[in-house]
């Protein structure tokens, strides 16, 4: 009797453990996580892709509000240092719901200026696989296979993101 019990505890806890891994949900938070399908639409409806995020050196996905204090002032970094970033795609994306006010981003940071910078909206909710629920800006830094190297919350010194993308 002992070992049928056995048996049984034994088969239960087997197919518990297949049924768990079976049902795992892919995370992308953790560093060595594939960049998720992203779509961000910008103002003029311009989709762009995964495919627009590839670079040799990485690539950066900023995650932001666009009245943020801390994310205007991330915007503002990234176009006064664009020389540092050449080569290097570059997309801000906001919330589905936040489209009226990236005008007042585009003020407010001169990116208009910057024309290797996406800004634009999540149109599929990729962020809600992505975002850390920390601080904003959220910045993602990928390498060249799109596997996520680093992920910076607020304010971060353009050294710091420099140095995670390798010529």
């Amino acid at each position: 009797m002992k070992k049928v019990l056995l048996s049984v505890s034994f088969l239960g806890l087997s197919l518990a453990t297949l049924f768990a891994q079976g049902s795992q949900e892919v995370t992308y938070k953790n560093i060595g996580s594939p960049l998720p399908e992203i779509r961000i639409a910008e103002e003029n409806g311009r989709i762009h892709t995964n495919k627009d995020l590839k670079g040799d050196r990485g690539s950066l996905l900023i995650m932001f509000n666009p009245t943020c204090d801390h994310c205007v002032v991330m915007g503002k970094t990234i176009c006064e240092n664009a020389e540092k970033f050449k080569g290097v795609p570059i997309a801000f994306m906001a919330g589905p719901n936040l489209m009226s006010y990236l005008g007042f981003f585009f003020q407010e940071t001169n990116l208009r200026n910057c024309p290797s910078v996406v800004v634009g909206v999540d149109s599929i909710n990729a962020a809600n696989q992505l975002f850390l629920f920390n601080s904003l800006p959220q910045i993602n830094i990928y390498d060249k296979n799109q596997k996520l190297v680093k992920v910076f919350s607020g304010d971060v010194p353009v050294d710091s993101l420099t140095y995670y993308l390798k010529p």
